[in-house]
């Protein structure tokens, strides 16, 4: 398997600012380096700002793809990168959305503002009807998203989400169980 040849291309969704915690900069530097070893493509919006940059510019880098879907007031605005290997421009944050859904074989998601709630709560909501294809990954990195998983058990107690539900997300709290998960994705994908 080459780094320039992926057998498995991922979205990963996070801000576009870098958060105040410094692990967030740090771990999305990993995940992105560990996409380049793994041989995993990458999907992403983008901007070479935040945790976005980080990400991205870690993996290509390191030799790996890296897919830039990018809405073109973004460009307009200067928010893009040369650290790409290619970039697809839409019209419109839905079309963004709708491109990478298309790309991608699963979705992880870093921490992130209300743009990255907004994502997964799109692919999560595609996945549990059948929309999109794989999973979501969410790396709940020092409790981020607990507030989002406490929600999450809100709507399946009050009768809003069925215990079966296919758009549950995968919860990963560590870079190891985050490196677990993807294998597992690629066992799937391939099984």
């Amino acid at each position: 398997m080459g780094k320039n040849s992926p057998d498995m291309r991922i979205c990963v969704f996070c801000g576009s600012s870098l958060g105040k915690d410094p692990a967030f900069q740090e771990q999305a530097e990993n995940l992105g380096r560990l996409f380049a070893e793994l041989g995993i493509g990458l999907v992403y919006g983008g901007s070479d700002r935040g945790l976005m940059g980080k990400v991205s510019g870690a993996c290509f880098e390191e030799g790996g793809e890296v897919l830039a879907i990018e809405p073109s007031f973004f460009l307009e605005w200067g928010a893009t990168t040369e650290k790409i290997t290619r970039l697809i421009p839409t019209s419109t944050m839905s079309e963004r959305k709708q491109k990478m859904m298309e790309l991608s074989d699963s979705f992880l998601a870093l921490p992130g503002g209300i743009g990255t709630l907004d994502e997964i709560s799109d692919v999560a909501t595609c996945l549990g009807l059948g929309q999109a294809k794989g999973k979501l990954i969410l790396f709940n990195l020092n409790h981020f998203y607990d507030p989002f998983l406490i929600l999450l058990k809100q709507y399946e107690e009050q009768g809003f989400l069925s215990p079966d539900w296919k758009g549950r997300p995968i919860v990963c709290n560590t870079f190891a169980e985050i490196k677990e998960a993807l294998e597992g994705l690629r066992e799937e994908i391939h099984a």
